[in-house]
């Protein structure tokens, strides 16, 4: 039979032995006389099993366990990305503000409409619902009120809409998933019940400030869920939806950035799921796309405020369209980015007859500043990096140390078991400060007296105590690299060569058992790095080494990658040949103007160069290459117009010597060695040459 296995399990089972047998006494007034066989038992979690056991021996095959408000008990953590590449929740969110909580209600009916309409060429059943956060009592608009406003306005009927609050359970049975129930939209004041699961909820509506509304973290996880685990085929039909009453979409995201950060999301996650949705009004009255990472030239026009307006932008929604209602009967309508046909069609049958050649005018120039922020992403351009592999034992692999080490036999019993004088003294020194009267002066005396230690085996050695000792060292230096078979009696061998060849009584080695520990644990990371260092030496640089490289084992740059990464503005200089544009350059490491930025500037104006990108550190689709525990990424990734990629890193003059920088520089040859393409370490000055030069004699070399 499989058997549970973890680090502490010995300790646990003791600390659960030692939990007493307690009988349960029922409550009559909480019981129900001829219920179900079910028990819900109150106190604590391990005596509560404990009193449980004589019943249920051998008959549990689950335990769910829920966590405590401001508790955790988490098990494994699993990123919001890796849950969108599984196709688990929806991303991003669409957030659009609204200065009134009437108009964020309008809007969440349009866009639940839109999806409904969208929804209905999905070959699974789906039916968007919206979600609605109401206020209590002293607030505004409660349940009743916002209910109303949903009928009186026919923006839904009432059998499509469901109350799910204390007083009213109206969810309670109710089938979401059947095609025959009518629910579209749901009215809640704190947070749906637990367990309540309906993935084909889209769109949130809250009609509060977000600094000041509760349980938004639980309505924003309800409208996260895939519907069927399973990517739509319309786009739209992938993102969730949130309408806020808050007056702009700056002020929306830093709210619901909190709100994600408290549901596990990383700040990059969080930049990558908050998407304007629509566009916002400046100062002058100007229409804007509000994205800060990547903004789109507007298109905008004044079109008479209508219901029938209304319900034909909201149809285009996804295309980009969104409009600002004036006070003069007019709404302002502005599209983002691209112009579709459709759109387009549309923009021309609302526009009164006397305004459609400056419709006209409008649309070249708007294709014409579109065009001009086209990136050489967007026209098509890709780099793709080969990655550096290894091939050991017939199978080719990233060269990473760790999977490295997973094909070396390799042994602790190697190394010797033994803490030298040098690694571990047994002497302590006591600081004493004696205080003492001359004249009538206090003077203080600090002297340093060293503590003698036990030694000599004048009496048998304890073995118990030995033995105790050598368990708790064992559990205090586990480690995934060593096995227990093996680490156990490794510590063994080292506390009886302690014993003996340095004569240290049993009693001392128990007194300094955590220096003991800690020595060890270092000296266990000294062996595994030494291990690794020759293991990753036979595998990538020995004379029967492989490196390797496949053109379907690389690293590929395109319009979609680095879609959350922070930008910056580059002044006055233009990098032209950026493969995101000149405008979405990734932060550099220096100001505009400094070593890093010139080293940039320098590589764009390379005639050699077609395309480059900034390879952002550390950003899990950017190019890299193994150090010894961990990933480099080089600074600047380039095609040449010859079809090579060239890598360039960039290094002050004050690290071109150092360790880290020759390792690297090691293996970026390496690396360019294998795949047949170019890496240089770019210095400030270097036998005469600056970045420029460098970079060209190393292409031409």
């Amino acid at each position: 039979m499989p058997l549970l296995n973890w680090l502490t399990r010995e300790d646990d089972l003791r600390a659960a032995d030692r939990v007493p047998y307690r009988l349960l006494d029922e409550v009559p007034e909480l019981s129900r006389p001829g219920g179900t066989e079910g028990l819900l038992v109150q106190g604590d979690n391990l005596e509560a099993l404990k009193a449980l056991l004589p019943f249920y021996a051998g008959q549990v095959k689950c335990i769910y366990t829920a966590t405590p408000r401001g508790m955790q008990n988490i098990l494994h953590s699993v990123t919001a990305t890796a849950l969108k590449d599984e196709e688990m929740i929806k991303l991003p969110i669409r957030v659009r503000p609204h200065s009134d909580w009437r108009e964020a209600v309008n809007a969440t009916c349009a866009t639940r409409n839109m999806l409904e309409e969208k929804a209905k060429a999905d070959k699974d059943h789906i039916r968007p619902i919206a979600l609605y956060q109401a206020q209590a009592r002293n607030g505004h608009p409660t349940v009743q009120e916002l209910k109303a406003y949903l009928v009186e306005n026919a923006l839904a009927p009432e059998a499509w809409i469901k109350v799910a609050t204390g007083e009213q359970r109206e969810l309670d049975g109710v089938n979401l998933r059947d095609p025959a129930e009518q629910t579209r939209h749901v009215i809640t004041v704190q947070a749906l019940k637990e367990g309540w699961d309906c993935p084909s909820a889209y769109v949130l509506c809250a009609t509060q400030r977000l600094s000041a509304a509760t349980a938004v973290e639980q309505l924003l996880g309800r409208v996260l869920r895939m519907p069927y685990a399973e990517r739509r085929k319309d786009a739209a039909l992938n993102v969730a939806y949130a309408h806020v009453s808050e007056p702009s979409f700056h002020e929306a995201a830093d709210r619901l950035r909190d709100k994600l950060i408290d549901m596990g999301f990383t700040d990059e996650e969080v930049r990558a799921s908050l998407k304007p949705r629509g566009v916002a009004e400046d100062a002058q009255g100007n229409l804007f796309d509000p994205d800060e990472v990547a903004p789109k030239p507007v298109l905008q026009f004044t079109v008479p405020d209508t219901p029938e307006a209304r319900a034909a932008l909201n149809q285009f929604q996804d295309e980009g369209a969104d409009y600002i209602a004036q006070d003069d009967g007019t709404l302002k309508v502005g599209v983002r980015g691209e112009l579709t046909p459709v759109v387009l069609a549309a923009a021309e049958a609302l526009v009164p007859e006397e305004a459609r050649p400056g419709l006209k005018l409008a649309v070249e120039k708007h294709r014409a500043r579109v065009e001009a922020t086209r990136s050489a992403a967007d026209r098509g351009a890709v780099i793709e990096v080969p990655l550096l592999l290894v091939e050991m034992e017939g199978e080719t692999f990233e060269a990473e140390t760790d999977r490295i080490m997973e094909r070396i036999d390799w042994s602790l019993t190697k190394h010797a078991a033994r803490l030298t004088e040098e690694e571990l003294s047994f002497r302590r020194d006591e600081n004493v400060v004696e205080i003492d009267l001359q004249g009538d002066k206090l003077v203080y005396t600090q002297t340093s007296r060293e503590q003698p230690i036990l030694r000599g085996l004048d009496a048998p050695p304890d073995a118990e105590q030995e033995a105790h000792l050598v368990a708790w060292l064992e559990r205090e230096c586990r480690t995934q690299h060593v096995t227990p078979d093996e680490l156990r009696p490794w510590i063994s061998a080292v506390v009886a060569d302690l014993l003996t060849r340095r004569d240290i009584h049993i009693r001392t080695l128990i007194e300094w058992q955590h220096q003991i520990a800690a020595r060890l644990r270092w000296k266990l990371d000294e062996i595994l790095t030494l291990e690794r260092v020759q293991a990753r030496q036979t595998a990538l640089f020995s004379e029967d080494a492989a490196p390797r490289s496949d053109p379907s084992q690389a690293v590929r740059f395109d319009a979609s990658i680095y879609s959350a990464v922070p930008t910056r503005s580059t002044g006055a200089v233009r990098l032209d040949k950026h493969l995101l544009g000149p405008d979405r350059v990734p932060l550099l490491d220096s100001d505009v103007g400094g070593d890093e930025f010139t080293c940039a500037v320098e590589l764009n104006a390379l005639s050699e160069v077609e395309v480059w990108v900034r390879n952002v550190s550390r950003h899990p689709a950017s190019f890299w290459l193994p150090r010894l525990n961990h990933r480099y990424y080089p600074d600047f990734i380039a095609r040449l117009r010859d079809g090579r990629i060239f890598v360039v890193e960039y290094k002050g003059k004050h690290l071109v010597t150092a360790a880290e920088a020759r390792e690297k520089n090691i293996l970026g040859k390496l690396w360019a060695q294998t795949t047949g393409n170019v890496y240089l370490m770019v210095e400030k000055v270097k036998h005469g040459l600056g970045p420029g030069e460098q970079m060209h004699a190393a292409i031409m070399a």
